[in-house]
């Protein structure tokens, strides 16, 4: 099948690959989720927390910040956390045995020692090997995979970029994966994923028709357990669009035409969206993806140089 559909403002650079040996399924058999109730309860919400604004003048010790400060100070605390081990991208000890991987997130569900499909059982020697990342080309289709199913979904693509980070490091601390094991990891990053972070639901179900019966409905589950173990539950990380999200204000008042402003943003989540396909910046801070992905974006739009200053004079890019 096809890569995702561009955005309606970009035309998509990447060349059309080849047929997909990852999961030939057509997209289009799967339904799309229903409005999850969680909507219905955001927008209540919203409506109780319409509360009239406690006046200035009732606070009389307590400075108001700026919109420009507040960002400052949110970018620097995501700066913070993905500088914390957490969710930095640490790739184990060059020799480490799969039976101590094992243990850091419990056994994959395609163990030989756990009934399984013949044609996507795996064989897991428990000598030394060397950790080896997910192919460039598989992680790129992977890559595209979801975000066709997102889009089909009509799911924020944002998910793409968490499920990636779920799908790297699971695979930086469990070895000698093959293709069947990485297309089971993938689609139970994107189930886990969704799963947290999007008020629409894609059910297990719809995830085990999608492998076109590879995979069991047990061996996602048990393949979740896995990755919430191995992540110890850190299911929440800084993402290179969180992170552009939260300079906006920073961007709407670079320039006095709302048209460059729109395209700045714009064009930044869409260079941010082709870097999660990318495996070069898997180990690069979010925020240093976001600020340069808008860099980048005033150059390639031809913004003026005052537009440029204002952005460098922040100092979003200092080291934490």
């Amino acid at each position: 099948f096809s890569p995702p559909e561009p955005r309606p403002h970009h035309k998509h650079p990447r060349r059309q690959p080849d047929t997909y040996r990852i999961w030939q399924t057509d997209i289009l058999n799967l339904e799309p989720p229903p409005p999850d109730l969680s909507d219905r309860a955001a927008q209540n919400i919203s409506q109780i927390c319409a509360w009239p604004k406690c006046p200035a003048t009732l606070l009389p010790n307590m400075q108001l910040m700026s919109s420009e400060e507040l960002v400052v100070e949110q970018w620097e605390a995501l700066v913070g956390k993905e500088s914390s081990d957490a969710y930095r991208y640490n790739q184990p000890g060059m020799h480490q045995t799969t039976h101590q991987c094992a243990n850091q997130g419990g056994k994959p569900p395609l163990h030989p020692s756990i009934a399984s499909p013949p044609d996507v059982a795996s064989v897991w020697p428990q000598s030394s090997v060397e950790v080896q990342a997910c192919p460039s080309d598989w992680r790129e289709k992977i890559c595209e995979w979801c975000y066709q199913v997102i889009d089909h979904c009509d799911i924020d693509r944002d998910v793409v970029s968490i499920t990636l980070f779920y799908f790297d490091r699971y695979c930086a601390f469990h070895t000698n994966l093959d293709e069947a094991l990485y297309q089971l990891v993938a689609m139970t990053s994107l189930y886990l994923a969704v799963k947290i972070h999007s008020p629409r639901k894609i059910s297990v179900a719809s995830m085990v028709t999608l492998s076109r019966g590879h995979f069991r409905m047990d061996q996602v589950l048990k393949m979740e357990a896995c990755i919430i173990k191995t992540l110890s539950w850190h299911l929440n990380p800084p993402t290179a669009t969180l992170c552009l999200n939260t300079l906006e204000p920073l961007i709407d008042g670079l320039s006095d035409h709302a048209d460059l402003t729109f395209n700045l943003k714009e064009h930044a989540r869409y260079l941010i969206e082709l870097s999660v396909c990318d495996d070069f910046f898997i180990r690069m801070r979010p925020t240093s993806i976001a600020y340069g992905a808008l860099l980048m974006a005033t150059h390639t739009l031809n913004a003026p140089r005052s537009v440029q200053h204002k952005l460098v004079s922040h100092s979003l890019d200092k080291d934490p």
